[in-house]
């Protein structure tokens, strides 16, 4: 040991060991350690909750006749779907199930192809929507781990040695100048 530095002084860099109070408290939920929600947020989930539902009513009603029951409660569970979303009355991912549940209870279907909680359920797994899903997540990971900050310092240190060598394709002097590293 250093005699410049006293014995344990390394300790000082890490956190004290937890007492029984905080253990209790890390034990808890996030959800149990989130403040609770403003009256003005509640009430504004209130509204959602209740504006959509007759936003449905309304749009079902003031559709005509003419227009097949499956196209109705389909217009109707987008209105509801919408407001809730902009509202934020359900959490987002359980307004996205709402259409699993509606379209059994409301639609019928035919004895061939009769609409359940599989059928409906299976548009939600197919090709297109885990495309979308596994690019969603491939964004993710490449925002948390900074790799679109890397693709872009390469690029960057790519054109400033193009710049230097004198191959600018077509990049004008101040353009290069922006892109160089600072």
């Amino acid at each position: 040991m250093s005699e410049n530095r006293p014995a344990g002084e390394h300790a000082s860099h890490y956190s004290p060991l937890p007492n029984a109070d905080s253990t209790e408290q890390n034990m808890r939920s996030p959800g149990e350690q989130a403040a609770p929600f403003s009256a003005s947020t509640n009430y504004t989930r209130w509204i959602g909750i209740l504006g959509g539902l007759v936003l449905a009513a309304i749009v079902w009603f003031i559709m005509p006749d003419e227009v097949p029951h499956g196209a109705r409660v389909t217009a109707a569970t987008a209105s509801v779907m919408a407001v809730w979303w902009m509202t934020e009355a359900l959490p987002i991912p359980a307004t996205a199930l709402v259409p699993l549940v509606v379209f059994p209870l409301f639609i019928e279907g035919t004895e061939e192809a009769p609409v359940t909680v599989s059928s409906v359920g299976a548009k939600y797994g197919s090709d297109t929507i885990f495309l979308f899903m596994g690019g969603f997540l491939i964004a993710l990971a490449m925002q948390r781990w900074n790799l679109h900050r890397r693709i872009a310092l390469l690029i960057l240190s790519f054109m400033g040695a193009l710049r230097t060598s004198g191959g600018g394709h077509g990049v004008s002097p101040p353009a290069a100048r922006s892109m160089r590293r600072r």
